[in-house]
């Protein structure tokens, strides 16, 4: 939740400049939060998204310039990554964690183990957990993990299968493009919104499962992608009718 208000409050400040400080001090705080929270995650997320979110103002200039930017941008993030992965045990040490994730990747392989038994379908909306919870002989580390999967995607996959898993990433991929259109033709500070809380919503479901169930980030999820539908089309019709004119960057 602190990371979510970072983003709103980052956001904020981009957007006013009569209460830039105001926003600076919201992200200010929302970042001791996390610290104060001692979520590892949490922090590595943040420290990322402060990283990413300012690059995705190329999108304002012309595409082929912005796909040339984002080639290198990609090559770096990739040598980095490959760095972190040689280098996973030590970095983890240094942030008091161990190659597990806090036993996360020992749940992972023992909720694989139930997955090949029902890849295509699923469990059902939230059957798998209470399938679990009906069956005696299970392994200990899920009662530990207080029955959650830390992997919205793995989540996502239990309940719904690789089908659901399959319409989801084709969704959100295709949302993700539109949120890039959607910056190339509005060329505004808040139409950066969109492209935010999708990057927000795959780095937190990595080690947290926040895709499925009643809360406020599917509600923005769900949001984002009708919204983003709703604005493009409204941007259409202006620029068809040539009643919209080019912001000023």
């Amino acid at each position: 939740m602190s990371l979510l208000s970072a983003l709103i409050f980052y956001l904020f400040s981009q957007i006013s400049t009569k209460y830039f400080f105001l926003g600076w001090f919201g992200l200010s705080a929302s970042v001791c939060l996390i610290i104060g929270s001692t979520s590892r995650s949490a922090l590595v997320n943040t420290l990322v998204l402060l990283i990413v979110l300012p690059s995705y103002r190329v999108f304002r200039i012309n595409f082929r310039r912005s796909l040339y930017f984002w080639t290198i941008f990609t090559a770096f993030g990739g040598l980095l990554i490959i760095f972190c992965l040689f280098n996973a045990e030590t970095i983890l040490s240094l942030m008091g964690r161990d190659l597990t994730l806090s036993s996360r990747t020992i749940l992972w392989k023992a909720e694989l183990d139930y997955f090949w038994q029902q890849p295509w379908f699923g469990y059902g909306y939230q059957g798998f957990w209470h399938y679990i919870r009906s069956t005696s002989n299970y392994p200990g580390i899920m009662r530990i993990a207080n029955f959650h999967s830390h992997n919205g995607f793995l989540e996502l996959t239990m309940d719904l299968g690789l089908l659901g898993l399959s319409i989801f990433i084709f969704t959100y991929l295709h949302k993700y493009f539109q949120a890039i259109v959607f910056i190339q033709k509005n060329n505004t500070r808040e139409s950066f919104w969109h492209l935010y809380y999708l990057t927000f919503l795959f780095m937190t479901n990595l080690t947290e499962t926040r895709l499925l169930g009643f809360n406020i980030f599917y509600l923005l999820w769900v949001t984002t992608v009708f919204g983003l539908t709703s604005d493009l089309k409204e941007n259409q019709v202006l620029w068809n009718s040539g009643d919209c004119e080019i912001p000023k960057k």
